[in-house]
């Protein structure tokens, strides 16, 4: 048999050995629901499984997979019957030698919750659907998480162990009868308390004395109508009594009666959050007013995490509802003198377009186009080139948001207004490769003195056209033709570029692009990268290679060999950013070794401090380790892939060792 003919012949047998097997959302997961789902054991190494059907032969099945496992979670927010097999998977837990992420996505009982509590100290992520549980069940895990020697090494829901002690949500699913009870029993345990679809008598009876002593207490849950209006007297009453501040959230639809209560209580609250698309337009006019008037003077009130004065000047235009009608909200938006800052959260209608004429032309100070939280096309394309003429009009400059696809003809009206414009947010996940090099065209044809007052995504723009972005949103193909430019193409080539943040999991195509750009980048950041050990002995080559040094930020586990060829090019490396807080002592202890074998170990900084004592924090002999930096960051924005992640990821990526405006700064120069 010919040698070609007989490695066709394997790769197929090969694929139709794993023909049967569910990949999951995430390369790296596989899914569960028989035991011919289950790989073997050299394809799960670091990786997920997520079972969603349980009985003996999958348990036992699955055994010799939790020694290499990265995370197994079980259950799809629905029963599974889990509570026979619960005390083998926690014995299975306690016999690894390093932690594991565990998600529980099903009903389990307290004798399971006990079983769970016992291997706490052998996860480092534990995610849980408390709605699911009974409260009696929650308690015994909070009595077990609260034994934990070293809480600080545990997340669970994507929090801190002390947030999520402090933390208790009452569902509509929890047995009424027990509730008074079970809040008396938390009173003065907790610091906020979150009534998420269900109100009652019994809670309010029970929620009255915890209003003496909660920081934050938090009504609804995604708009649910929870007949909060009928409790409102008593609830600001007690507000009234107490001595200290405190935070009050309502995410649930409420009358204006029901913000008359509110209006006295303000002398009294640190912070007020009212997730207003859940109100019609004339409630949300009257609390404006509200706020605007009676915020006593000297006191300080947050109101949606913005100043009372400035949240006051923004009006907010949300999808319609039945009881929202338009013209109302814009009648409002006409007529309103304070208001100097508006957000468009929907399609844009010629109605929407005329009250915006005489606002844009003058008294608005910025504007915003989208939601955030979906980036949905809201039909700005058709009206950029008014939008534009009405910009260029302006006197003043202003500050406009754009979280809405824009085709090239919509950038390129967008950067013909670029003079009049002092803050520019965009989300780039939305532009093409030939957007955003259109953009950066516009940014070089400013003068060098208005390319450093314009700021576009919180930098300067001389300095926001210089970095790639290659995000998880994008496909490979076109991470490829962001890294491949040429320098004759007609828009930004690649090679100007002094940054790069390649969030994108690496393969070989990405590899084959990213490779030429190692020797010219001042600053790389690979963010979370899943597949950064099998390119780590390229990447160092490369690295080594350079005749400059270079800034380099990893922010995701490395295993022991990765952690040497990261070692071996730290001669070619001034910086270095690593999420050090997953990597295991063995790691720790390559790289340590490599950091002390440099000629001036002094000169490399780790994590914002030298090499040296970065070395000796990691052993033991200094203080609090640095790591908690990256900590703090992943446990904030978790797995997010919005533009959001994005910004936050830069601007801590490199925080309190060196500004990352002035280094950027630096290299744009």
């Amino acid at each position: 048999m010919e040698p070609d003919l007989k490695d066709k012949q394997t790769k197929q047998a090969s694929r139709r050995k794993h023909d049967h097997l569910l990949p999951g959302r995430d390369p790296d997961e596989f899914i569960v629901m028989d035991v011919s789902h289950i790989p073997d054991k050299s394809s799960t190494r670091n990786k997920k499984l997520s079972v969603q059907k349980m009985s003996e032969c999958i348990l036992k099945a699955l055994t010799p997979h939790f020694n290499v496992l990265s995370e197994i979670t079980f259950g799809k927010h629905e029963d599974m019957f889990l509570d026979p097999y619960m005390a083998e998977i926690s014995s299975l837990i306690l016999q690894r030698k390093i932690k594991i992420s565990l998600g529980i996505f099903t009903r389990i009982s307290e004798k399971s919750v006990q079983a769970l509590g016992r291997c706490l100290q052998n996860i480092n992520r534990l995610s849980v659907d408390e709605q699911l549980l009974l409260p009696q069940a929650v308690i015994i895990l909070r009595e077990y998480v609260e034994k934990l020697a070293i809480p600080q090494e545990l997340t669970i829901n994507r929090k801190t162990v002390a947030t999520w002690l402090n933390e208790w949500k009452i569902h509509a699913g929890h047995p009424q009868d027990k509730v008074l009870q079970i809040l008396q029993l938390l009173l003065g345990k907790i610091k906020t308390l979150i009534i998420a679809d269900v109100m009652t008598y019994e809670i309010m009876e029970g929620l009255i004395p915890h209003l003496n002593v909660l920081d934050e207490v938090e009504f609804g849950e995604n708009g649910n109508n929870i007949n909060l209006d009928q409790y409102m007297g008593r609830i600001t009453q007690c507000i009234l009594e107490r001595e200290e501040e405190i935070s009050l959230v309502i995410r649930t639809k409420i009358d204006i009666p029901s913000l008359r209560h509110i209006s006295p209580t303000f002398k009294k609250l640190r912070s007020l959050t009212i997730d207003e698309k859940y109100l019609p337009a004339s409630t949300r006019a009257h609390l404006r007013e509200d706020v605007y008037r009676l915020v006593p003077i000297g006191h300080v009130l947050k109101v949606n995490g913005l100043d009372s004065a400035i949240w006051v000047q923004k009006w907010f235009i949300y999808d319609w509802k039945p009881e929202d009608i338009i013209y109302r909200s814009l009648m409002w938006l006409a007529c309103s003198a304070q208001t100097k800052a508006v957000a468009i959260l929907t399609n844009l209608t010629d109605q929407i377009m005329e009250t915006l004429t005489p606002l844009v032309t003058g008294v608005l100070h910025e504007i915003q186009f989208g939601n955030p939280e979906t980036g949905a096309d809201i039909n700005l394309d058709r009206n950029m080139v008014s939008l534009s003429q009405w910009i260029r009009n302006r006197q003043r400059m202003i500050d406009i948001k754009l979280f809405t696809g824009l085709s090239a003809i919509g950038i390129h009206c967008l950067g013909k207004c670029l003079p009049r414009i002092s803050e520019l947010s965009i989300y780039e996940e939305l532009l093409s490769p030939l957007c955003r090099s259109l953009l950066c065209e516009f940014v070089y044809k400013l003068s060098e003195p208005q390319q450093q007052a314009l700021k576009i995504n919180g930098i300067s723009a001389s300095i926001w056209s210089r970095p790639l972005e290659v995000l998880r949103t994008h496909s490979i193909k076109r991470a490829v033709h962001i890294l491949s430019k040429k320098p004759n193409e007609k828009f930004f080539p690649a090679e100007k570029a002094k940054i790069l943040f390649l969030m994108k999991k690496i393969s070989d195509p990405i590899m084959e692009a990213l490779a030429p750009h190692i020797s010219t980048l001042a600053y790389i950041n690979l963010g979370a990268n899943t597949a950064l050990d099998r390119y780590m002995d390229k990447i160092s080559t490369l690295i080594l290679r350079r005749k400059t040094k270079i800034d380099l930020a990893i922010s995701y586990k490395i295993n022991r060999t990765s952690a040497m060829w990261l070692g071996r090019c730290l001669p070619k490396v001034n910086n270095l950013i690593i999420y050090d807080h997953t990597m295991s002592p063995e790691c720790y202890g390559v790289l340590s070794k490599y950091v002390l074998q440099l000629a001036k170990p002094e000169d490399l900084m780790i994590n914002r401090i030298n090499g040296i004592l970065w070395t000796k924090k990691r052993s033991g002999k200094g203080n609090q380790p640095s790591g908690v930096l990256w900590t703090n960051v992943w446990d904030e924005y978790g797995d997010k892939t919005s533009q959001e992640f994005v910004q936050k990821l830069k601007h801590h990526s490199l925080t309190d060792m060196k500004s990352v405006l002035s280094i950027m700064d630096t290299y744009g120069k």
